[in-house]
C-alpha cells in the first residue's frame, strides 16, 4: 500500500501548476501590472495635485477680489477704476463678477453710457456662465429704458432675452410689456401682462406685478361682449313708427 495519499498528491500538483502559471504570467505581464499600479498612483496623486492647484487658485482669486471690495468701498475711491484694474488679475468666474461690479459702479456714478458698454463687454465675453452674461444684457437694457430713454433699442435688447429657453425669459417679457405701455400701446401691454399672469412657471414677484398691471389696464380697454349674439341683444333697438289710426 502506498504511503502517498492520491488526493494530497493531486493538490500538490495543482499547487505547482498554479505557481508555474503565476510565474509565467508575471514574466509576460508583470511590467504592465507594475505600470498600471504606477498609473493609478500617478492618477490619484495628479488628481490631488489638481484639486490643490484649483483650491490655491480660488483662494488667490478670492483674496484679490475681497481686496478690491475693501478698496472700492473706501471713502472717495474710484470704484469703477478699481474694478476695471482688478479684472485682468482674476480668472474667468471672478473676472466676470469684477466686470459686473465695474458696470454697477459706473451706473452709480451716473456714467450710464459707459455702464452700458461695460455690461455689453461682459455679455460678449467668455467670462462667467450664461446666466451671468445674460444678466449683464438685462441690466444694460434696463439702463437703456430708464436712463437713456431709447425704447426701441431697449425692446431689441429684451427681444434677444425673451426666448423660451433663455434664463431671463420672464424678466424680458415683463420689460417688453412695460415698453408697450410706455409707448401707449395698452392693448399690447395688456396681452403681455395677461400672458405672464396666466403662466404657471412665472416667478412669483413677476406674476404678482403682471396681475396688477393686467387688472389696471383691463379697466382702460373697451369692453366687448364675448358672444356676438349677446352683442346684438344688448345693442340699442330702432324705434318703430306707430301706424296711423282710423279714428278721426
Amino acid at each position: 500500500m502506498s504511503d502517498i495519499n492520491p488526493d494530497l498528491a493531486a493538490q500538490e500538483v495543482d499547487a505547482d501548476l498554479r505557481r508555474d502559471q503565476l510565474n509565467a504570467m508575471w514574466k509576460a505581464y508583470g511590467r504592465y501590472i507594475i505600470g498600471g499600479a504606477v498609473g493609478v498612483v500617478l492618477a490619484v496623486g495628479g488628481t490631488q495635485l489638481y484639486n490643490y492647484q484649483i483650491r490655491s487658485a480660488q483662494e488667490a482669486n478670492s483674496d484679490i477680489f475681497n481686496d478690491a471690495v475693501v478698496r472700492a468701498q473706501a471713502a472717495g475711491a474710484d470704484s469703477a477704476a478699481i474694478w476695471a484694474e482688478t479684472v485682468s488679475k482674476l480668472d474667468s468666474g471672478y473676472a466676470a463678477l469684477a466686470e459686473l461690479r465695474e458696470a454697477e459702479a459706473l451706473a452709480e456714478s451716473g456714467d450710464y453710457r459707459a455702464a452700458i458698454k461695460a455690461y455689453d463687454r461682459l455679455a460678449a465675453s467668455t467670462n462667467g456662465d450664461l446666466i451671468l452674461r445674460e444678466y449683464a444684457q438685462l441690466m444694460a437694457g434696463l439702463l437703456v429704458v430708464d436712463k437713456v430713454g431709447d425704447l426701441d433699442e431697449a425692446r431689441s435688447r429684451f427681444t434677444v432675452l425673451a426666448g423660451a429657453d433663455q434664463p431671463w425669459h420672464y424678466s424680458a417679457l415683463e420689460q417688453m410689456a412695460f415698453i408697450d405701455m410706455k409707448q401707449g400701446d395698452n392693448a399690447a401691454a395688456y396681452e403681455g401682462f395677461a400672458a405672464l399672469a396666466d403662466s404657471t412657471n412665472v416667478p412669483q414677484s413677476i406674476g404678482a406685478r403682471a396681475r396688477q398691471f393686467r387688472d389696471m389696464l383691463e379697466r382702460t380697454l373697451p369692453k366687448l361682449a364675448a358672444d356676438p349674439v349677446e352683442q346684438l341683444e344688448n345693442a340699442p333697438q330702432p324705434i318703430e313708427a306707430e301706424a296711423p289710426s282710423d279714428e278721426g
